[in-house]
């Protein structure tokens, strides 16, 4: 009986998750205090276009990269690809923050 292993270059996974994040980053500081649209996605959950701009601009960085792995954004939701690799994104963790243009923010990946 053996076990199939799968072997991931994590150092590759963590400069693209790295460079994502700054991406990410570059988009939300082009946002910051100019923001002109803010909705309600729930009773106290916020969404901006920051948001979304960021979520777009970090999941093209890991496609490019890695086009068969499968990614759950907070916004954009489930994106089916392989099962053995699975990214989890938060583009703006802490909406509500950035809107008033306090901190902390961060972006999660």
């Amino acid at each position: 009986m053996g076990y199939k292993v799968n072997f991931m270059d994590l150092d590759a996974v963590k400069r693209v998750g790295i460079g994502a994040a700054y991406k990410g980053g570059s988009v939300l500081r082009s946002f910051y205090g100019k923001l002109s649209r803010i909705e309600k996605k729930g009773a106290i959950d916020l969404v901006t276009e920051a948001d979304t701009a960021s979520e777009k601009a970090i999941v093209a960085a890991i496609r490019r990269a890695f086009p068969d792995h499968a990614i759950l954004a907070e916004e954009s939701g489930l994106t089916s690809g392989n099962a053995d690799a699975l990214w989890l994104i938060d583009p703006l963790d802490g909406t509500t923050n950035y809107i008033h243009s306090l901190f902390p923010v961060a972006i999660s990946i």
